[in-house]
């Protein structure tokens, strides 16, 4: 399976992963702090939640994300954030939490709201709210425009700012209604009424993030990532494929599962010969963790042995990755991140399956 990834997003169709710095960079991204009010995964809420998650690594600031339940008076300046994300998930839930409230109002950083439910102190900054009923939104951003799915509600801003900054424009369907702002950055404080995870909302989420969190996307040549490739490929059509990739001169990645056992055999040295191939021609390597399924899940301990095991096994062979590949509940536990993803200085970020094994709760240091 292919998939193209542009600058820190990897599109593929109908989902989004994010090419991320698994550690700090030299010039020290920013740290935000993310806190969601409930994963509500019975409406994908948690979708929701990796999405931001992406979004905000994609722009090379690292992450720390925790339960609104579970903040804790004084967290905001005993972290040393340089940013807030306040995301709602689940507005009936109507979570009340006076410590973070009040330890963001007098946060001096960027603030960004995703969601209904803002504060006085919130409204006062960025606009009164309003809640939109039923109803499809054409949405205009950049030149382009894109038709968001029907919401059951959606908050949004009365009117444009008088001062500041307007990332994109809801277009209603009926010419009796006016247009209505969808981002807002007004000084030092931004809104966001959804997210969404492909197209045109995408560029405006993102480009208000960026100037929000004063984060420069460095530039890079758009990369085909190829992923699913384990020991058992056919390697004359991975062949194949590479040399068109060579031939057209298109930067590749290769998204790889190993073994830790049955190395010396025939099949397992085509198939790192291979790898080399690829190395050798431009393309670059990427490993992927072992597959869990929910009857073996495995421990930190198990995860951290079999991932030596195997790097071990490619190293022998001459190939050498370059970071790691995982689906995005990978970045979400701090079992996963400590066993295998912080073992790399970067990260590829895949789509999540549509069942996580295990996968707890982000309360976790995301970088």
């Amino acid at each position: 399976m292919a998939s193209i990834a542009w600058p820190h997003f990897e599109y593929r169709v109908g989902s989004m992963t994010t090419v991320a710095n698994a550690q700090a960079t030299a010039n020290h991204p920013a740290n935000i702090l993310l806190v969601y009010d409930s994963q509500n995964i019975a409406q994908h809420g948690d979708r929701t939640l990796d999405l931001v998650q992406r979004e905000l690594t994609g722009l090379n600031l690292s992450v720390t994300t925790i339960r609104l339940s579970d903040y804790q008076s004084g967290m905001i300046n005993n972290g040393h954030y340089q940013g807030i994300v306040t995301l709602i998930n689940w507005p009936n839930a109507r979570i009340k939490q006076r410590a973070f409230i009040n330890d963001r109002r007098h946060f001096t950083g960027p603030k960004l709201h995703i969601g209904a439910l803002l504060t006085q102190d919130e409204e006062r900054a960025l606009g009164k709210v309003q809640s939109q009923p039923h109803q499809q939104f054409q949405l205009q951003f950049s030149q382009q425009k894109q038709w968001l799915t029907a919401q059951k509600s959606l908050p949004i801003i009365e009117k444009s700012p008088s001062s500041g900054t307007q990332f994109g424009t809801l277009m209603p369907q009926t010419t009796r209604q006016r247009n209505l702002p969808f981002g807002i950055i007004r000084h030092n404080q931004g809104f966001l009424p959804i997210v969404v995870p492909d197209g045109v909302a995408v560029m405006a989420t993102v480009g208000l993030m960026a100037q929000l969190f004063s984060s420069d996307v460095p530039s890079q040549k758009p990369l085909l990532a190829i992923t699913d490739i384990t020991p058992y490929t056919n390697v004359a059509q991975l062949h194949h494929l590479i040399k068109g990739l060579v031939r057209t001169r298109t930067p590749f990645a290769l998204s790889v599962r190993s073994l830790d056992h049955n190395t010396e055999l025939a099949a397992f040295y085509r198939f790192t010969r291979e790898l080399q191939y690829a190395q050798l021609h431009g393309g670059v390597v990427y490993f992927r963790p072992p597959l869990e399924t929910g009857v073996q899940r495995l421990t930190q301990a198990e995860l951290t042995a079999l991932f030596r095991r195997q790097l071990h096994q490619l190293r022998e062979k001459h190939v050498l990755p370059i970071g790691v590949s995982a689906a995005g509940f990978w970045n979400q536990s701090l079992s996963r991140q400590q066993a295998v993803l912080s073992r790399g200085n970067h990260a590829l970020l895949l789509p999540n399956s549509d069942i996580m094994v295990n996968a707890k709760a982000p309360c976790s240091h995301q970088k």
